[in-house]
């Protein structure tokens, strides 16, 4: 959600879990990935291409 553009207050009301868990995962998942900003995210999700059936 947060690659698509949403805050991580509307991506932590849509899960029903607090803005500060959204935050909690989104910096784990910025470590793990080597990055620190959310362009870098962007990037990196659109170069995911969906698995067509």
């Amino acid at each position: 959600m947060i690659a698509a553009g949403h805050t991580t207050k509307t991506a932590a009301e849509y899960l029903a879990v607090s803005d500060e868990t959204v935050r909690s995962h989104l910096k784990a998942a910025y470590t793990r990935l080597g990055i620190d900003r959310q362009a870098d995210l962007v990037r990196l999700v659109g170069k995911v291409v969906p698995f067509e059936t």
